[in-house]
């Protein structure tokens, strides 16, 4: 009888911890997802890549087998505020070489924690460029944002929402409950004159302080028109401005375009707005829900399956002492 009650308990602890597992996906402590395959000879290598640890990453370049002196700066696209991956931040990884590079010859890198991290990828130095790009403010408008403040949660059937979020092997559905309008702009500008290789750019949007308001970097910028949207607090007084620049990699030099800016339409309340308080239908009946809150609610996800491991680890304890002192007497 002990031996079955510490194999169930052992059994439970291993299901618990394998659910628990493939809860989520780990995120990576790094990755590189693009890196130049071609570069200009006065142009700069550029690496794009993300990770838990993106601080601690090198860039090795060789050419004919000869280490390449060099020096890289990283500029932090995003970090992930919520969920699993919480924490992992996109990067560029900006190389350039201390002396010019070589034009039609081919080079190697590695960009990782370790050499044993990543493998070599081959790139190939071309003509020089000059390019001059130029953009142009396209469409424009005022755009109403809204941003959650209280939100209620339940469980739920995991099988009932397979693209749920999941914690700890458990399922749950969220609501917004409370909601506060963002006024802002919404804008598109077109770039041109980029040049064959529009990796070597960085778009800036800004707030008119000069304050960062995002990032935005693509193998194939200019493609399409760059759309940019940004949201203020309901107390920021109207226009809401928003300004556009792109920033030659290798030199530094920034391209200035036309500021967007819109005015806060007439007849627009900017108070918060209470929602509807219904559950979901996919609200388990018999679990009432976690309770409204105003802060991130995948920060309180950990209490129950916490429990549950520490009863059956009570369980296990017990079952241990019953076949120890079955054995003295």
């Amino acid at each position: 009888m002990t031996r079955s009650l510490i194999l169930v308990v052992l059994v439970a602890l291993t299901a618990l911890a394998c659910s628990t597992a493939m809860a989520t996906v780990a995120p990576p402590d790094w990755d590189v997802t693009s890196i130049t395959e071609i570069v200009p000879a006065n142009g700069a290598l550029v690496i794009h890549g993300q990770g838990k640890f993106t601080e601690s990453v090198d860039v090795e370049v060789h050419h004919d087998g000869e280490l390449v002196e060099g020096s890289h700066r990283r500029i932090l696209l995003d970090t992930t505020e919520t969920g699993p991956w919480r924490g992992v931040k996109t990067v560029l990884l900006v190389w350039t070489p201390t002396q010019a590079w070589q034009p039609s010859a081919d080079y190697t890198v590695q960009a990782g924690r370790s050499r044993s991290e990543t493998s070599p990828r081959t790139f190939r130095v071309t003509e020089s460029t000059s390019p001059a790009p130029r953009v142009h403010l396209g469409d424009l408008r005022f755009d109403m944002g809204r941003a959650t403040t209280e939100t209620d949660c339940c469980n739920v059937d995991c099988e009932n929402m397979p693209g749920g979020v999941t914690t700890g092997g458990r399922c749950r559905e969220c609501w917004p409950t409370a909601e506060m309008p963002q006024p802002g702009v919404r804008a598109n500008w077109i770039p041109e004159d980029l040049g064959d290789h529009p990796d070597q750019f960085l778009v800036h949007f800004t707030e008119p302080d000069g304050t960062t308001a995002a990032l935005h970097w693509s193998p194939d910028l200019g493609a399409d028109p760059i759309r940019g949207v940004h949201h203020y607090s309901p107390d920021h007084e109207s226009p809401y401005c928003l300004h556009m620049s792109v920033e030659h990699l290798p030199t530094g030099d920034t391209f200035d375009a036309e500021e967007a800016c819109v005015h806060l339409p007439a007849g627009v309340d900017l108070s918060e707005v209470q929602l509807d308080p219904s559950r979901p239908t996919l609200c388990k009946p018999s679990v009432l829900p976690l309770g409204s809150s105003q802060v991130d609610p995948s920060q309180r996800t950990l209490l129950k399956p916490l429990i549950g491991t520490a009863f059956l680890a009570l369980l296990l304890v017990a079952a241990l002492i019953a076949m120890r002192r079955r054995r003295q007497s």
